[in-house]
């Protein structure tokens, strides 16, 4: 991460590790930092050559230039896959379509769909072995809506982040005797059992759809903070107008270079620093800015 900072979360990688940089930050639970990678437009990104009209995956980031020109350098192919291993991570993270070890070819998935306020919605399928598993989920307002298809023959350990296991069970008519069903009818007799795992919820189901519906825990929205990097704080009008009330009004200079890319490394400069108490209101304020 400390790397990532000090590039100012540019992507320098190529063959070797573009096919792990997503997958590793969603493994270390920095799901948003993965989709920033995903959806960056600046050269060098997947989103760059999509932008050029790219319909294959090139064999460098910039095969063909930003006035339509192709690059001169050698073994430049407009059709080389290297890079394409971000679908894996899409299929794999942004859905949540894992194979288990305990059920060989799809006969026992997970699916653990990882939402960010990024983008709206996310749709899916896959054709396994077992038969076609589809994953889709969708940010209205407030509420999270994943919907998870469990072929027939197979089951799935459907994992329905931040969410809270009482209010799913009630969805699905186990915990107030009502019957009635979030996730669609009669399913409830297909759901063998609902547990709390942290901030998340696994429901094993057996073949079906499933539907949910609920307020996740916390709000799927961009959270500023003295994490935020100085760039990122000074393009929201909101945040920009609490660090110059609060914060930049007291320098003449500020320093700004790589190693200083957050506003808590800049707090930590040796004249530019605050009191602890200062950097927790400062804190608290950005905050609170809804974006």
């Amino acid at each position: 991460k400390q790397r990532l900072m000090q590039d100012c979360h540019q992507i320098k990688c190529g063959f070797v590790g573009a096919p792990l940089l997503c997958t590793v930050l969603a493994e270390a639970g920095l799901f948003e930092l993965a989709y920033d990678f995903l959806l960056k437009e600046g050269f060098p990104s997947w989103l760059y050559s999509v932008n050029l009209g790219a319909t294959t995956i090139w064999e460098r980031w910039n095969s063909v230039g930003e006035d339509g020109t192709i690059s001169d350098t050698g073994m430049n192919s407009l059709n080389h896959y290297a890079y394409g291993s971000i679908v894996e991570w899409m299929y794999r993270n942004m859905l949540g379509i894992q194979p288990m070890e305990e059920g060989a070819g799809f006969k026992k998935f997970r699916v653990a769909p990882a939402p960010n306020y990024q983008i709206s919605w996310a749709k899916g399928c896959l054709r396994s072995a077992a038969g076609m598993i589809e994953s889709s989920w969708r940010i209205d307002g407030k509420k999270l809506k994943v919907i998870v298809t469990v072929p027939f023959d197979a089951e799935a350990r459907i994992v329905l982040p931040d969410a809270d296991a009482g209010e799913i069970e009630k969805a699905l008519g186990m915990g107030d005797g009502s019957g009635k069903s979030g996730a669609g009818a009669g399913c409830c007799s297909r759901v063998r059992a609902v547990t709390q795992m942290g901030s998340s919820v696994a429901v094993e189901a057996e073949a079906g759809t499933y539907v949910f519906e609920y307020e996740p825990t916390k709000p799927y929205r961009k959270v500023y903070s003295i994490d935020s990097p100085m760039e990122e704080l000074m393009e929201n009008a909101e945040t920009r107008k609490i660090l110059e009330e609060d914060y930049l009004c007291r320098f003449k200079n500020l320093p700004f270079e790589k190693e200083l890319f957050t506003l808590e490394e800049l707090m930590n400069g040796p004249f530019t620093s605050l009191p602890r108490e200062e950097w927790e209101a400062l804190d608290k304020r950005l905050r609170s800015v809804v974006s």
